[in-house]
């Protein structure tokens, strides 16, 4: 399970930049874009199962 945001929509690529010192600004600037997610996942191995219709979360498992 992993969150991704919203707020860019699908397909949109959005990855924010990580930086240590950052801070959240209640802002829906942060995180990845739920396709940014799906490729990372799928270049690691891992597929899909479930996208949470309400909330960030979303389901992967080992391929």
């Amino acid at each position: 399970m992993i969150e991704c945001n919203y707020a860019f929509t699908s397909p949109q690529l959005a990855v924010i930049e990580y930086h240590p010192f950052n801070d959240w600004d209640q802002s829906n600037y942060v995180g990845a874009s739920l396709q940014s997610m799906y490729d990372l996942a799928k270049e690691k191995g891992y597929e899909l199962i479930h996208l949470m219709r309400e909330g960030p979360n979303i389901f992967f498992v080992d391929k």
